[in-house]
């Protein structure tokens, strides 16, 4: 399906970002750019650094978006991220590493305590 779908994006014109394949010989490498260009806000209020983070790095009903913007926590994350050592929250995220496609953990949730809840049932 994948294939199909580059194939008619390509007779299209059209750019297209698919994710990357199941045991792929090859997989790019490149720093996550999410927490420079992006911020997410879900319907409550809480704010994070990716659509992907189960980890809320500040609060609209609290402070303003600016603020949040460059807080210890975002600084943190691009400081992480840049230096090749990423916070846990993205180790398993695909786009931290493509070749996580290849781990169960990247497929369960990026939320840590999710993730130890279901992989640890029998």
């Amino acid at each position: 399906m994948l294939d199909t779908a580059a194939e008619k994006a390509k007779r299209a014109k059209m750019s297209l970002l698919l994710p990357p394949r199941f045991r792929a010989e090859k997989y790019s490498r490149s720093v996550c750019s999410e927490p420079w260009k992006n911020i997410y806000v879900d319907t409550q209020g809480a704010v994070l650094p990716c659509c992907y983070s189960g980890e809320h790095f500040g609060e609209l009903a609290e402070e303003d978006i600016l603020s949040i913007w460059n807080n210890k926590k975002f600084t943190a994350i691009r400081a992480d991220l840049a230096s090749g050592n990423p916070l846990a929250m993205c180790r398993y995220c695909l786009n931290n590493r493509q070749d996580n496609v290849n781990l169960l953990n990247a497929h369960v949730s990026f939320r840590p305590e999710v993730q130890k809840a279901v992989l640890e049932q029998d």
